[in-house]
C-alpha cells in the first residue's frame, strides 16, 4: 500500500491488527514523551523514516511520501521546512515547489513565492512553478498583467493551460475585451471553443445586468441562485435570499441557503431568526428521497449548528443523520459517511455511540476511521498534556514505512497548533 492524497491515498493503519476502539475511550494515559507534543518531534521521525525509503532510486509512490510530508509542513505554517525536503533524493522538485508556491501567494507572501520559483534547479519543474505563480498572482493578488507576462514565457500544454485560467479569470469580472485578446494565445481548437464560450458569458451577462448578483453568468441558474442568495445574506436581506432558497431544484442547494441564513443571523445577535432558518433547513432535507444524501445534508447541518455553539440542536441533528444513513438500503454510506458521523459524536463527547458506529463500519472505510479517532486522541492528550498508550498501539500496529510515515503525520496534524 502507498503514501499518496489525504483523500484517496491515505493509509489504512491495518484495523484487524489495532487494538479496539475500546481503548481509544478508555485506556488510562501516561506522561508525554519529550517534545512528543511538538508537531515537529513526529515530523522528524517521518523524514527519517523517508530518508531511509528512498536512499535508492525512489519508485513513483515513494516519491508520493515526499509530497505528502511537504503538505502537511504547509498545513503547520513551515514552507521552510517543506523546501527543505529536496535536499533527499528523489523529492519531487515540481510537486512540492508547486505546493510551497500556492501556500506563499496564499499568504500574500508573492516575492518569496518568485523566489522558489528562481531556485529551480530543472526547466521542468521552473515551468511549473512559474505557472503556478501565475495563477497565484491572479487569485490571490488579482495582477492580471503579471499573470499574462509569465504565462507568455511558457510554452506547451502549461502555457495554454495560464492563458484559460487568465481568460476564465477575465470572464469571471466582465473584462470580455480583454478575454478576447488573451484568445489569441491559446491552439486552434482551445481558441474555438474559448471564443463560444465568451460569446455565451458576454450574452448572459448583458441579459442579466447586475441583478443577477453573479460573476459567473454562464453557469445554471441555480448556481447563479445560490450566489445571489449568498451576497443577499451578507446583506442580512434574509427574506430575499430565502425566496432564491425556495426556487432552487436541489434540496441541498435550498437547505443550504437556509442555513448559511441562520448562521449570519446568529452571528448578528437574532436568535429567532437562526431557528427559523434552521426549521427551514431541516425541513428542505426531507424533501430529499435519498437516504445516503439525506445524511450527507442532515450531517452538514449539524456542523453548522455546532460551529455556532448549539450544541443541544447539533446532538439532535446529528441523531437524524445517524438513522438517515442506517436507513439506507446498501451500505455505501458507511464508505463515505461513517468517518464524519463519528468525529461529530466525538466532537460532541458521544463517545459510546462514536463507538458504535465504528464497529458498523466495514474494512474499506478504516482508514478515515483510524485517522478520526487518533485525532482525537491526540487532541485530547494535548489538552490533558497525558501520553497515548493507544496511539503507541498504533504505530506498533504499522508494519512498513509508509504506514509509520502516514501515522507520524496524522499525529503532527492533529496537535493542533502551527508551528512558527
Amino acid at each position: 500500500m502507498t503514501c499518496g492524497n489525504t483523500a484517496t491515498g491515505v493509509l489504512v493503519l491495518a484495523f484487524l491488527c489495532c487494538p479496539p476502539m475500546d481503548a481509544l475511550a478508555d485506556k488510562p494515559t501516561e506522561p508525554l514523551a519529550d517534545g512528543a507534543s511538538d508537531p515537529l518531534h513526529w515530523m522528524k521521525k517521518a523524514e527519517a523514516e523517508a530518508a531511509v525509503l528512498c536512499k535508492d532510486k525512489p519508485s513513483p509512490s515513494e516519491e508520493n511520501v515526499f509530497s505528502r510530508i511537504g503538505r502537511t509542513y504547509l498545513h503547520l505554517g513551515r514552507p521552510d521546512k517543506a523546501l527543505s525536503l529536496l535536499d533527499y533524493p528523489g523529492a519531487p522538485e515540481g510537486t512540492i515547489c508547486c505546493a510551497v508556491i500556492g501556500h506563499l501567494c496564499h499568504n500574500g507572501k508573492f516575492d518569496e513565492a518568485a523566489a522558489v520559483v528562481k531556485r529551480s534547479r530543472d526547466s521542468e519543474a521552473r515551468d511549473e512553478g512559474t505557472a503556478c505563480l501565475a495563477r497565484g498572482l491572479l487569485y490571490w493578488k488579482g495582477d492580471v498583467e503579471g499573470a499574462m507576462k509569465l504565462a507568455a514565457g511558457l510554452s506547451g500544454f502549461r502555457g495554454s493551460s495560464v492563458n484559460r485560467t487568465i481568460i476564465w479569470y477575465l470572464l469571471r469580472k466582465g473584462d470580455f475585451k480583454r478575454a478576447r485578446k488573451q484568445v489569441s494565445t491559446l491552439p486552434d481548437l482551445d481558441r474555438y471553443f474559448a471564443e463560444a464560450r465568451i460569446d455565451t458569458a458576454e450574452q448572459a451577462w448583458k441579459s442579466g445586468g447586475e441583478s443577477n448578483l453573479t460573476t459567473r453568468p454562464f453557469f445554471t441558474d441555480d448556481l447563479r441562485r445560490g450566489e445571489s442568495a449568498e451576497a443577499l445574506v451578507k446583506k442580512g436581506q434574509y427574506e430575499q435570499a430565502a425566496t432564491l432558497a425556495a426556487a432552487m431544484t436541489d434540496p441541498e442547494d435550498e437547505a443550504a441557503i437556509y442555513v448559511a441564513i441562520a448562521v449570519h443571523a446568529h452571528r448578528q445577535g437574532e436568535k429567532q431568526t437562526y431557528a427559523r432558518f434552521m426549521a427551514a433547513a431541516l425541513k428542505a432535507v426531507e424533501k430529499e428521497d435519498d437516504w445516503n444524501h439525506r445524511a450527507d445534508y442532515l450531517d452538514d447541518i449539524a456542523k453548522a449548528q455546532l460551529g455556532v455553539g448549539d450544541r443541544a440542536n447539533a446532538w439532535a441533528t446529528t441523531q437524524r443523520a445517524i438513522a438517515a444513513a442506517m436507513n439506507t438500503d446498501i451500505d455505501l454510506y458507511r464508505s463515505t459517511d461513517t468517518h464524519e458521523l463519528v468525529r461529530l459524536c466525538l466532537q460532541l463527547n458521544q463517545v459510546g455511540v462514536a463507538l458504535k458506529l465504528t464497529r458498523s463500519a466495514p474494512a474499506r472505510n478504516r482508514s478515515d476511521l483510524t485517522r478520526v479517532w487518533v485525532q482525537y486522541r491526540a487532541k485530547r492528550d494535548q489538552k490533558n498534556k497525558t501520553g497515548t498508550p493507544s496511539i503507541d498501539d498504533y504505530l506498533k500496529a504499522c508494519h512498513t514505512a509508509e504506514q509509520r510515515i502516514e501515522a507520524y503525520l496524522i499525529i503532527a496534524e492533529s496537535l493542533g497548533k502551527k508551528s512558527p
